[in-house]
């Protein structure tokens, strides 16, 4: 039974199949440009040990950041509490397979040069330029927020 149990624990852990997100806590005026589809997300869970790494859009920080988080799982319990070098994550695993995790981060690479020259690659409409810019300079000075998979 054991067994059963820590099976049906990790479900949720992996049964996301759209595309991960990571959304900045914004004002309600720059929520719509506050989410930022993330690349090369990776969940792992092995002998109750939960990791969970992804890729930071360079369009928010400038610079590339893999960041990767760990920590101890207990059986039957839908949260976990992950850190790495990156900072800290906290995550809730749902029923329908997905998790939302908050996130706290510390020495991420950051360049806002590079920020808008991400965003200019995007040809975005020029006012949804500057709202993302906005986006990218609040989670640069409070790099919080929170990865949906």
């Amino acid at each position: 039974m054991k067994k059963l149990l820590l099976i049906l624990a990790a479900i949720p852990f992996f049964g996301f199949t759209g595309t991960p997100i990571y959304t900045v806590p914004t004002s309600a005026d720059l929520a719509p440009y506050a989410s930022f589809p993330l690349q090369n997300l990776s969940v792992k869970y092995q002998d109750e040990q939960l990791e969970v790494g992804y890729d930071l859009p360079i369009s928010l920080t400038g610079e590339l950041n893999h960041v990767v988080f760990s920590g101890q799982t207990v059986d039957g319990v839908p949260n976990a509490v992950l850190s790495g070098p990156n900072g800290t994550m906290n995550c809730l695993r749902s029923t329908a397979g997905s998790a939302t995790c908050n996130v706290k981060f510390e020495n991420l690479k950051t360049d806002s040069a590079k920020v808008n020259l991400a965003l200019q690659a995007e040809n975005l409409d020029p006012a949804i330029f500057g709202k993302k810019q906005i986006v990218s300079r609040i989670f640069n000075g409070d790099p919080i927020g929170v990865l949906q998979y």
